[in-house]
């Protein structure tokens, strides 16, 4: 599980680019929106933090942290089952 920044727009109007989370599981993977934007020049690429102590870099960090807690409970929660599974059960679940 990583965040990545999504840079289609080379310079977006407010100069915040969206979050985007990407998951992998084995070969497979899939990304979705995160819903939150920083700068780029905020964003630490080989922590996948937002840098800062200010009110709106630990709101998004808290964000990213429940994300990434909340996939994993539900990766343990479908690896205890008795049913085999992979990334598409887990994106469905999460998504809904």
């Amino acid at each position: 599980l990583y965040y990545l920044l999504y840079k289609k727009r080379q310079n977006p109007k407010d100069g915040n680019y969206k979050i985007y989370c990407r998951v992998r599981l084995g070969t497979q993977k899939f990304s979705f929106s995160t819903n939150l934007s920083t700068k780029i020049e905020l964003w630490d690429t080989s922590g996948n933090f937002v840098i800062g102590k200010n009110r709106a870099a630990n709101n998004i960090n808290n964000g990213l942290s429940i994300i990434k807690s909340d996939i994993h409970k539900l990766y343990q929660k479908i690896s205890l089952g008795d049913k085999p599974f992979n990334l598409i059960d887990i994106k469905n679940q999460y998504l809904g």
